[in-house]
């Protein structure tokens, strides 16, 4: 499954259009559609962009493969596919539509490397060089040093995959994902969406991840508590104090609220509990003091003495998309979070830390490797800490993350999708001296000087302003980039539009423009941006900055077309319980059932009938202006997707007249059917 730290909410978005000024950058316009389709295909393609935006990639991947089968494609369909593919994991799939993309002009940077990465994913190395060597953007790209790096000496990670034996731990199965074991009293705890009930992560439509326990095999498991599971998502964790004390990894749900940030993401974030003797399940579930609502925190492990604690997250200050930091127990609490340093941490995603004496094992795919997330080991107790790959069969050119270490032990657990599903392995290490496997290994050993090796962090204790950025950034080259957004027919400033800044498709920073439509925004050199403006009345807008094209300082003048398009219903959200109602519409109330949105004014017995429908929040009507009869004609109308009916009035196949003659107040969208219980478009 994708390793992300985020679970999504609705963030709807449309197409955006780019006017270019005196001295703008030579923009990307990610959303180009140039297929010259009629309104129909436009229509179905619109909807499959919002499934993509919306993070609800499998279901978009759905939309997307219908146009493509009618023979209906694009470069930008090229791409969300290889996009999409890429972040629920399917390497195999993604390198087949960015092979088909890869030429064309909105491919950039980022979708080089990625292309890249995924033909290493794959184990296809020579490939993967090429693709790099051809393009000048990959060659600019931070990840393409160290991935033609790691392709120069290649046979060194395979020349000691003697010393270790990895076997299939007993009961690993393809239905499910089963990760990150962490040794608790005789057995051990891991992660797991093996639940068939409650709620799917619509990022890849699998279930949420949950804890589970066993001391024999994984067939056996059982949840691990439950107060700790929730119906979103939960793990790792690490222990302390003897087993009685946890910090694990939850999605940003506590006492029985959602939080999430302005742009509706609901990040993970850290939590203890302290075991309860008495009732036999954790209890005392608070939040960890050092979580920001805004930023995602997970993945603990802590020393040996309990007294340094090591995690993940993707605050600003740091060197990439998700880094490792530590913090150190104190008499009052936890110190600020030090970053681990660029020793470590790559601009890349460094995840799943694990430290068992002086060392400190960590999976990345900023570091080259074999492909996909590779496992390495530093030991942090030297001044000059060297990062070394640990090697084949450890590394695979799949994922390979989530070691845990039995104690007295020459025996570890690892996770990998090597086989397809995230699965756990039981790793032997048959040389004494693991170090002395290790020693070849080094990534790093040519470092002429000693590299500081922790860097420290923004305070946490309030959110990181623009100035805060600039600040922690003062040792790299920075870009300022000066943003006007303007209404396109206009021409007068948009004051409060939105600019969103993203970087590997996760915003970094959110602005907002003032009285003049005007956005200055300070970052780093060397990355590939996307920047999102967005306001309410407008069609959204999206643009690629370049790496490669980015001077000290640019201006982009971003011009919004003024929305005409009937409003569309929000996409699923992970609080789906009720509907917000306008109340300025005087409408009746909106409930929600299941993955169906339904009238509430329509009986228990009739609600169960309405399938393939969605009510969008609209007057009642006063008058009749399509019949029953008329309707069912246009119903039954095969060629209509699924239902197209016109008129004031929902109507649906599977109702008798007089269940229609109930439904007042509502219309009909034009969306795919869905399936029950799942909320995904029915093949």
């Amino acid at each position: 499954m994708e390793r992300v730290l985020k679970i999504v909410q609705p963030i709807l978005l449309a197409l955006w259009i780019t006017m270019a000024a005196g001295g703008v950058v030579n923009a990307v316009d990610t959303d180009s559609n140039n297929g010259g389709f009629v309104s129909v295909f436009d229509s179905k393609l619109k909807r499959a962009d919002r499934y993509f935006e919306n993070f609800e990639y499998k279901t978009a991947i759905k939309l997307y493969l219908k146009l493509v089968d009618k023979g209906k494609i694009n470069d930008h369909i090229r791409l969300r596919l290889a996009e999409s593919y890429l972040k629920i994991n399917d390497p195999i799939n993604a390198e087949k539509w960015y092979a088909e993309v890869i030429h064309s002009p909105e491919i950039t940077a980022v979708h080089q490397i990625q292309y890249a990465q995924t033909l290493l994913s794959t184990g296809k190395y020579q490939q993967a060089r090429e693709v790099i060597d051809q393009y000048e953007f990959a060659k600019s790209d931070y990840r393409s040093e160290a991935i033609l790096a790691t392709l120069d000496r290649l046979d060194i990670f395979y020349e000691d995959s003697v010393n270790y034996g990895v076997n299939s731990v007993e009961s690993n199965h393809q239905e499910f994902s089963d990760f990150s074991p962490t040794v608790f009293k005789e057995g051990i705890v891991f992660v797991s969406n093996r639940s068939k009930k409650g709620k799917k992560f619509r990022w890849d439509d699998t279930p949420f991840l949950d804890l589970y326990y066993t001391d024999g095999d994984l067939a056996s498991a059982r949840p691990f508590s439950n107060r700790l599971n929730s119906k979103y998502h939960e793990g790792p964790v690490a222990f302390f104090d003897d087993f009685n004390g946890i910090i694990f990894t939850r999605s940003n749900y506590y006492d029985g609220e959602l939080g999430s940030t302005e742009e509706g993401v609901n990040n993970l974030q850290l939590y203890t509990a302290t075991w309860n003797e008495k009732i036999q399940d954790w209890d005392q579930i608070e939040a960890f003091p050092l979580n920001i609502e805004e930023y995602s925190f997970g993945h603990p492990s802590l020393s040996d003495d309990g007294q340094r604690l090591y995690f993940v997250s993707d605050m600003p200050g740091g060197f990439g998309g998700t880094d490792v930091y530590l913090s150190n127990k104190t008499e009052t609490g936890w110190s600020e979070p030090v970053n681990l340093g660029e020793v470590i941490n790559t601009p890349g995603n460094e995840m799943y830390p694990q430290v068992t004496g002086d060392d400190l094992f960590f999976a990345s795919n900023g570091h080259g490797g074999l492909g996909g997330l590779d496992l390495y080991q530093v030991d942090i107790s030297q001044d000059q800490a060297i990062v070394r790959n640990m090697g084949y069969p450890v590394n695979t050119p799949a994922d390979d993350f989530g070691i845990s270490f039995l104690p007295n032990s020459d025996k570890a657990f690892i996770s990998s999708n090597r086989q397809g599903k995230d699965n756990i392995y039981q790793v032997d290490i048959l040389a004494e001296d693991l170090h002395q496997v290790l020693a070849n290994n080094a990534i790093n050993s040519n470092l002429e000087e000693n590299v500081d090796n922790l860097e420290p962090l923004l305070a946490t204790n309030e959110l990181s302003t623009e100035q805060d950025l600039e600040l922690a950034n003062t040792d790299e080259d920075l870009v300022t980039i000066n943003t006007a957004i303007l209404d396109l027919e206009s021409q007068l400033a948009l004051e409060d539009a939105k600019l969103n800044v993203m970087v590997d498709g996760e915003v970094i920073q959110t602005t907002t423009a003032d009285e003049n439509g005007n956005v200055t925004l300070t970052v780093p050199a060397g990355k590939e941006y996307i920047l999102m403006a967005k306001k309410d009345g407008f069609e959204d807008k999206e643009i690629s900055l370049p790496a490669a094209s980015l001077g000290q300082e640019e201006d982009i003048l971003i011009a919004l077309q003024p929305s005409d398009d009937e409003q569309l219903p929000e996409l699923s959200t992970p609080q789906e319980e009720t509907l917000a109602v306008n109340e300025t519409q005087n409408l009746d109330p909106i409930a929600v059932e299941g993955e169906r949105l339904v009238d509430s004014g329509i009986m228990a017995n009739e609600k169960k009938q309405l399938t393939g429908v969605a009510l969008l929040d609209v007057p009642e009507f006063e008058g009749e202006q399509t019949t029953s009869e008329a309707a069912d004609t246009k119903v039954n109308q095969q060629e209509l997707d699924p239902l197209d009916v016109e008129g004031e009035r929902l109507v649906d196949s599977g109702l008798t007249t007089e269940d229609r003659d109930q439904l007042t107040g509502v219309a009909l969208l034009d969306v795919p059917e869905f399936e029950e219980e799942t909320g995904t478009p029915a093949e």
